[in-house]
């Protein structure tokens, strides 16, 4: 199952991003795993 995170880190790496800063807390921890799985850096 994709999560909305996941969608949106592809977005992100088809719209060309290769870095994406991010700052850590509870509610945004799906999107830092998801960047965390991906080739983001």
């Amino acid at each position: 199952m994709t999560r909305v995170a996941d969608s949106v880190v592809a977005v992100l790496m088809e719209a060309g991003a290769t870095r994406c800063w991010v700052i850590m807390g509870d509610t945004i921890n799906h999107f830092t795993d998801a960047v965390r799985l991906s080739d983001l850096r």
